[in-house]
This record gives C-alpha cells, structure tokens and sequence, in this order.
C-alpha cells in the first residue's frame, strides 16, 4: 500500500515538473516570436529612433515591449505615467519628445537614474519623479509601495499607466504587489484610460490587478483587459473603446 501511494505520488510530481517545463518552453518559444515582431514593427519607425533595447528577467520582454510600441502609436495618449524606469523607459520618453506630450516614470533608486542617464542612446529628454519607497499595510499584508504617491500625482488625470516598479519579487511583500495603482484609478485616469502591469504571471501583481478590476466593477466603470504571455505576462485594462488593444 505504502509503495503504490509512493508510486502515485512520484507520477503526479513527474506530471507536474513536465507540465512546467512545456510551459517554460512555450514562454521562450513565445518570447522569440515577440522579439521578431518587435524588431519588424520597429525597423522603419520614425519616432523611435533608438531601437536598442535589453530585455532580461528583471526588465520588460520583447511581448511587452511590443504592447507598448503598438499602444503609444495607436492611441497617442497625452499623458503617461510609468512607475518604475527600465526598459520602457526609453521608448515611453522618445515617444513623448518626438510628439511633445508629457510623460512622468517614477523612480526611487538615485543611483540607478544617473546610471540610466549617462548610458543612453540620444537626446530625448527622460522626465523622472524620484519618490522613496516605504512599507505599507494593505487588507492587513505589509506591502511595498511609492511613499505619498497618492499626493504626488493629486489632480491629474492620466491616458496610460504603466506598472512595472516598485521592485515585486521580495517573499515578504508578495500578496500584493505594486499597489499604488489601487489608489491611483480612483482618481487618476482619463475616461479612455489604457493601464498595462507587468509580472502579471506572479501572484502579487495578479491580487493587485483584482483590487483594481473590483473597483471598476463596483463603481460601474466597464473596461475589458488581455492578458500577453511570453516567458513572462503582463495584463492590458483599458475602455471597450479601446478593446482593439485587447488583440494586438
């Protein structure tokens, strides 16, 4: 008896380590598939001029970066808000230069900006709002999060927002990460509001993108939402107005 439970208990875990690898698999195949994309989309851009770009783990993918290059030219939207600079970040400020609206990526690491500063390609202008980060409770788990960023942005009405800072993968601060964008929907986005997150595959972001989607439908605000999958996620939330971005 003990060995047939033993036996079914090695054949579930075998299972499942297979079914984890075909979907690792599928991520690397869908992320090549994106960086081809990416790269024929951009090739004969006329606004983004700078097209190196370094997706890693710990940055953006080619699949996000793809979403984003389709939204900014697509949609145009006025203002931008990006928490987090990276990656992205180069595209969202060329975009904003070369078509003169304003975009804002918030950012807590000093070091980090000056090196991201002295190590980019032209001479766009980068728009970068330092605020600290601090320890927050949220429904009763310690969360990380921008320090008074609620008041930082009070007023504003934002077209995009992207998600991708504070930092999510600490154990500690995993039940809901990235947070700010709970507070921030109730306040700050336009009527034809287009939110991306990031690491939408990790818990965290996936409780905190239902604190905002339970708002909206509280509150009666229809949106619709897609989820881009390559070696990692993120998640699209915009207006039905919007919905083509849901099929990119």
């Amino acid at each position: 008896m003990a060995n047939t439970i033993l036996k079914n208990i090695r054949r579930v875990i075998g299972v499942e380590k297979l079914k984890n690898r075909q979907e690792e698999i599928f991520g690397m195949e869908q992320e090549i598939l994106a960086a081809l994309k990416f790269n024929n989309t951009v090739v004969e851009s006329q606004w983004l001029l700078h097209k190196s770009f370094s997706p890693g783990e710990a940055a953006v993918s080619y699949a996000f970066l793809y979403t984003l290059y389709r939204v900014l030219s697509s949609v145009k939207p006025d203002k931008v808000l990006e928490f987090g600079l990276g990656q992205s970040s180069k595209m969202v400020h060329q975009y904003a230069h070369f078509f003169n609206k304003q975009a804002i990526t918030v950012e807590h690491d000093k070091d980090w900006v000056d090196f991201f500063i002295q190590s980019k390609e032209g001479d766009y202008p980068v728009n970068i709002k330092m605020l600290d980060l601090e320890t927050i409770e949220y429904k009763g788990e310690k969360v990380l999060s921008y320090k008074n960023c609620k008041d930082a942005f009070q007023g504003e009405k934002f077209d995009l927002i992207i998600v991708d800072g504070p930092f999510g993968y600490l154990p500690e601060f995993n039940k809901y990460s990235r947070p700010q964008i709970i507070d921030l929907v109730q306040g700050n986005i336009s009527n034809d509001f287009i939110i991306i997150i990031d690491d939408y595959n990790r818990d965290g972001e996936k409780n905190t993108t239902n604190e905002v989607l339970d708002y909206f439908k509280i509150n009666n605000i229809d949106y619709v939402f897609r989820e881009y999958k390559s070696n990692k996620s993120h998640i699209l939330i915009t207006t039905p107005k919007l919905k083509f971005l849901t099929s990119l």
